[in-house]
């Protein structure tokens, strides 16, 4: 039988690990390079999106990085050098991510190289995609919340993952939307509920990724950061845990990505 957990808005299970943690001092910093990467096993062009931070007086909130060169090679020895778009993004043009690849993020920029690797890790198959009726209580709204049921990709290891919802199309994005998870938890089944109440009629989908353990970190600390009141009994907030070498925010990822569409009805 699955076991079942209730996920709402920004929930993430477990602790954060020890990497480095980069703590900025905001009156007089020195601008931080800050790395987007991510690469997947779905047809590319994959995106590196650099930008570094600014003073906290501007009204800007980064600067675009328009003069790095970007790389990401794999551990057959393929290579590739991004392409400069626009805004800080750079873009593959030939690569395509393939499952049980590590792979490899170059970034030399201002005379430093930034580098990273990540693992593309099988993710858990979605079985099940399904709605129910909630009545609204004092902690909930009503409607119909969907549920998600899958199985673990490696039922002999710890897998992490993250989910991401859309409804018709648009991307649930705000500060309480970041859901990751854990399943070691679990005998290899699992059954998640998102705190998301939908009415009838509403076409949802759900894309899960699989993460490696220092993404999942990532976004546990980059959780509890939104998650912080700053009040008396707050530690203060940090910069998430980054996987990326030298002074740097941000995170480069290789992930396997399911996704799964259904209608909501009675």
């Amino acid at each position: 039988m699955m076991k079942k957990i209730i996920l709402f808005l920004g929930i993430a299970c477990g602790l954060v690990s020890c990497l480095e943690v980069l703590e900025l001092n905001h009156d007089n910093s020195d601008p931080v390079l800050v790395v987007e990467g991510l690469i997947t096993d779905k047809p590319g062009p994959y995106t590196v999106r650099l930008s570094t931070t600014v003073s906290f007086n501007l009204s800007q909130r980064s600067n675009p990085v328009e003069d790095a060169i970007v790389t990401i090679s794999d551990d057959l020895g393929n290579q590739e050098i991004l392409n400069y778009v626009e805004n800080g993004r750079y873009e593959t043009t030939s690569m395509q991510g393939m499952i049980g690849r590590t792979y490899y993020l170059d970034v030399a920029y201002g005379g430093v190289n930034y580098k990273s690797q990540s693992t593309l890790l099988p993710v858990s198959a979605i079985d099940t995609l399904y709605s129910t009726f909630e009545k609204a209580t004092r902690f909930i709204e009503g409607g119909y919340y969907l549920s998600i049921g899958a199985k673990s990709a490696n039922p002999n290891l710890v897998n992490y993952f993250r989910w991401k919802v859309y409804e018709a199309d648009s991307l649930y994005n705000g500060v309480n939307d970041i859901m990751v998870a854990r399943d070691d938890y679990f005998e290899g089944e699992f059954v998640f509920q998102f705190g998301y109440p939908f009415e009838i009629g509403d076409t949802v989908k759900v894309e899960m990724y699989s993460l490696n353990k220092d993404a999942y970190d990532y976004y546990q600390g980059f959780v509890t950061i939104l998650q912080s009141d700053g009040g008396l009994f707050s530690p203060p907030p940090v910069n998430a845990p980054s996987n990326i070498s030298e002074r740097v925010l941000g995170i480069f990822q290789a992930c396997s990505v399911v996704s799964e569409e259904v209608i909501i009805a009675k």
